[in-house]
């Protein structure tokens, strides 16, 4: 294991004074493992050993087993830095293994600080009882009288004595107030699409108050191409690529695929792979330095189909091959899922560039948040080019002017939200925005649409539009993330979906959007001819001959 480890597993272990074990106890102890006294004796200065051979588990088939470390587990453990973020897919392991090494630390070094961090109180108090007190009290009668516990374990704290100093192994939902040292938040993905504010206080409360040579462990399955997890992840990544040296507080990135679990096999004569399962292995094998089994390949067919009724979008989600796939679909709750689904089959984003021919319209939201987000877009003959996205916190009108007057367009209306219409106070006179904006680009033809009383309305407008654009995926490539991981708000409290939508980073993007399907619905914006499906699945030939689109 790494030196950043070192300090918590070279420690002596406490002896409990008093005379050993009797022999008939030993023996005892040690019918159900698979080493003798003196290999207990040898083997508990390793802490890999330990891990091999010391902890009893509850397998995938609900059989008590002695843990045995798996081949991307052994990789996590010796390769982990101080802070870690792990994708992967799921039953890979990982949790237990982490859950475990934490065990083992509070158990045999003093002065640990040990938390996990799980997504409600009912899930932090299953990992206790299934994993860590299980794991405990199924030791050897005879290792566990030479480790004493301070007092006897809660529902969610495990605290051992140590003459060194003891040490205290605890599941929260938040670390807010402790300094951890030695950390696991468990599925932060979930935690982070699901709740942001959590989320948010997950990073403040706990990594934030993380001992400054501990080690943290974030791992989740992916939800969405948003989030505190998404972006912890795209952030290690791109450190990870550039090849820079990993210094305490960076997060080393670590990655698990469907393919690196050896068990997720089945006899292929079973499974009948289709043209698509075939394209989906021949394209993830030129990126993984594995050749796929025939085995592996019918398992995953088999998988997606029985399990998932064929959906690929859950299946990529859920059992990813690459951290690419992880993060391509939308999370559960957006509301353009099925949309976007049918953008990328329509092939509908890729080149669009602007076309001289048409006008540019372009629509506004002014976040409350202080962001402010433009969508870019022309009424073309069969279809709405949307050409460009730009967004800015802390910006007044003119920098969006300077943007907007150098790109050398033709514009039409500057679409603002129903508060463009509201007085603002200024340093001498109070403006609306739309007065702001004409003030500073009086060229500018400006136009408020008024409030919808029912933010449901626009929504639905929206997924209509959705089916007759295109857009340029260069100009609108962070639009496009905004747009797709736009969704509904999380009930704590009902445990559903709401039918309101979360105010998050997306918001803005999605906000200027639906300006532009109420806007059209109102009647205020061009409509194009030959009006596709709300589906966007028919599509005039003007549509699939125009040359410019570049498909």
């Amino acid at each position: 294991m790494p030196a950043a480890q070192a300090k918590y597993q070279d420690e002596p272990v406490p002896r409990k004074p008093g005379r050993p074990p009797s022999a008939k106890k030993q023996l005892q102890d040690y019918t159900n493992y698979e080493f003798t006294e003196a290999d207990l004796v040898v083997g508990l200065s390793d802490p890999m050993w330990r891990l091999n051979s010391l902890y009893y588990v509850i397998n995938e088939q609900k059989e008590k087993v002695i843990f045995r470390v798996r081949p991307v587990q052994k990789d996590l453990l010796e390769n982990m830095h101080t802070r870690n973020v792990v994708l992967k897919a799921r039953k890979e392991g990982i949790s237990t293994a982490i859950q475990l090494l934490m065990l083992d630390t509070a158990m045999f070094s003093p002065n640990v600080r040990g938390v996990i961090i799980a997504q409600d109180i009912d899930k932090a108090q299953a990992i206790f009882r299934d994993v860590i007190k299980f794991s405990y009290d199924s030791l050897p009668e005879v290792l566990k009288s030479h480790i004493e516990l301070e007092s006897s374990p809660s529902k969610s704290t495990i605290t051992f004595a140590n003459p060194l100093g003891n040490s205290i192994l605890e599941v929260r939902v938040s670390g807010r107030g402790l300094t951890p040292t030695i950390c696991h938040i468990s599925e932060f993905g979930k935690i982070a699409a699901q709740d942001p504010a959590k989320a948010e206080e997950i990073v403040t409360g706990t990594i934030s108050s993380l001992a400054e040579d501990g080690i943290i462990f974030v791992e989740s399955t992916a939800e969405g191409q948003a989030g505190k997890f998404f972006d912890m992840v795209e952030t290690a990544r791109r450190l990870q690529e550039s090849g820079k040296p990993l210094w305490k507080l960076d997060f080393k990135f670590f990655f698990y695929g469907w393919w690196q679990n050896p068990a997720y096999v089945m006899p292929a004569h079973m499974a009948t792979l289709t043209t698509e399962d075939i394209e989906y292995f021949d394209d993830l094998e030129s990126k993984i330095p594995v050749k796929l089994s025939p085995e592996a390949k019918a398992w995953h067919h088999k998988f997606r189909s029985a399990t998932f009724a064929g959906d690929w979008e859950m299946m990529n989600r859920e059992h990813p091959g690459t951290p690419d796939e992880a993060f391509k679909v939308s999370m559960e709750g957006a509301y353009f899922k099925d949309q976007f689904r049918q953008l990328r089959k329509d092939k509908r984003i890729g080149l669009c560039p602007y076309d001289d021919m048409y006008p540019v319209s372009v629509f506004y939201d002014l976040g409350a948040n202080d962001k402010t987000a433009l969508w870019l877009c022309q009424a073309r003959r069969t279809y709405y080019a949307m050409i460009g996205y730009i967004e800015e916190s802390g910006e007044p009108f003119s920098y969006f002017v300077h943007k907007l007057d150098s790109l050398g367009y033709t514009y039409d209306w500057h679409y603002l939200p129903h508060d463009g219409t509201h007085r603002r106070q200024g340093a001498t006179v109070n403006l609306t925005p739309c007065e702001m904006l004409s003030s500073v680009a009086p060229y500018y033809r400006v136009m408020p649409i008024e409030k919808t009383p029912d933010k449901r309305i626009p929504i639905q407008q929206a997924r209509i539009l959705l089916g007759q654009c295109v857009f340029d995926e260069k100009n609108c490539a962070v639009g496009l993330k905004h747009l797709e991981s736009y969704r509904k708000a999380w009930s704590q409290r009902s445990g559903t979906w709401s039918d309101l939508p979360r105010h998050d980073d997306s918001s803005n993007a999605a906000d200027a959007f639906l300006q532009m399907a109420q806007a059209k619905a109102l009647g205020l914006f061009s409509a194009v001819g030959n009006l596709n499906s709300a589906n966007g699945t028919a599509f005039g030939s003007e549509f699939i001959e125009d040359v410019q689109l570049g498909f």
